[in-house]
Formats: C-alpha cells, sequence, structure tokens
C-alpha cells in the first residue's frame, strides 16, 4: 500500500493593544500604591470620586507603647484607652487619636496610577468610576492545510504550499471554488490517462492477436 502525505499544520499569533476597564464601586475597598482606599462618590451628579486612605488602626495601635491594642466604645462613641508616664488611663476619641486619613480626588479624564500602569478615569456615577486603560494581548490560532480560521476578526482560508510557506485569503469563495476546478482537473486527467492506458493495452492485445498462429 501506499503511505500518505505530510499533514502540515502551523500557528499564528499576533500582538495587538486592547481596552481594558474595571469598575470601583462606591463604598468600595481598592488597593492602591500599596495602601488600601476606600471609594467614595459624593452626590448623584458626581463627576469625581475620592479616595479616602483606610487607616491600618491595628498597626497604629500595636506601634504606640501606651495605647492599649484594642479600642473602647461607649454610648457615646469609641475610644483609644491611653496611659500616660504616671499610669493613669485617659479614653481618647478614635478621631482625635488616629491621623486624618489622606484623601485624593479624581475627575472623569484624569489619570492615576493603579496596578503598575496608568488608568484613566472613564465615567462617574452615584455607583462609582469606571477606569480604562490599555494592555497588550497576545491572539495565536492553530491552521491546518485548508483550514478557515478567524484571526484579527476576519476569517481566512489558510493554503500551505509548503512547510515554510502559507497563503491566506479572506476571499473564501473565490478560493474554494478554485480548488473545485483543480479537483475536476485532475479527476480529469486521471480519466484521460486511465483511457490512455486502456487503448494502448487494446492496441497490443489487438496486436498481438494478429500474431497468434492459425490452428487452421
Amino acid at each position: 500500500g501506499g503511505g500518505g502525505g505530510a499533514v502540515i499544520t502551523g500557528t499564528l499569533e499576533r500582538e495587538f493593544t486592547a481596552e481594558t476597564s474595571e469598575t470601583w464601586a462606591n463604598g468600595s475597598t481598592v488597593s492602591v500604591e500599596d495602601s488600601e482606599w476606600r471609594v467614595e462618590v459624593a452626590g448623584e451628579n458626581a463627576t469625581e470620586f475620592t479616595l479616602v486612605e483606610v487607616l491600618d488602626r491595628q498597626a497604629i495601635l500595636g506601634a504606640d507603647d501606651a495605647a492599649e491594642n484594642e479600642t473602647v466604645t461607649l454610648e457615646d462613641g469609641e475610644y483609644v484607652a491611653v496611659t500616660d508616664e504616671n499610669g493613669d488611663r485617659t479614653l481618647v476619641p478614635v478621631d482625635e487619636y488616629f491621623p486624618a486619613p489622606e484623601e485624593q480626588s479624581y475627575a472623569t479624564g484624569e489619570t492615576l496610577e493603579y496596578d503598575g500602569q496608568t488608568v484613566t478615569v472613564d465615567d462617574v456615577t452615584a455607583d462609582g468610576a469606571v477606569l480604562v486603560w490599555e494592555t497588550t494581548q497576545t491572539e495565536t490560532v492553530e491552521v491546518g492545510q485548508h483550514s478557515v480560521v478567524t484571526f484579527g476578526g476576519t476569517d481566512y482560508v489558510a493554503h500551505f504550499q509548503d512547510t515554510s510557506t502559507l497563503q491566506m485569503s479572506s476571499d473564501i469563495e473565490a478560493y474554494e471554488a478554485q480548488v473545485s476546478e483543480i479537483d475536476r482537473f485532475n479527476q480529469y486527467n486521471s480519466g484521460l490517462s486511465r483511457i490512455l492506458v486502456l487503448s494502448v493495452l487494446s492496441s497490443i492485445m489487438l496486436a498481438g492477436m494478429a500474431f497468434i498462429p492459425s490452428r487452421y
């Protein structure tokens, strides 16, 4: 039996720029520049949002030898218990004890650094803020001989001329029509070859029969 030809396949790869977006909901917490921030949007028709630093109260209390590690909650508010050098214990309101959190405001169209890239405030609503940025992505497609693949949003038909040359056409109908025409041509040639071989064999047989000696 005869062996089949080698099957040629290939891989297409392209890099492209895509826009990525992320929504920060009003009241949510986000991590920016290694710190935690609370997202605040004021009003229904706001065009900006504010990042309010989320203080690490536990770390601040732990670093203060004079303060107890837990706040004290009373009917009239929350306090930090501080013991002075004389051993006297005083309750200090948390708003007085802890530093005022840092605030950063951003309006639509402004930029900030987030997750290692520069992002743009695309939209602000009462529900939160939408940030956008561009990323580089890679698209990979496996290709087989005469296969139809979608690459970069367009359909192509693939044809390998050899193991190092790939032709791609977006005119799939014309390509398929051409392949059909080639197939018909090959079938026609194959038919002619069979007719020619049979004709030659017939001629040889007839010629041979002419030289068969007669028994009579």
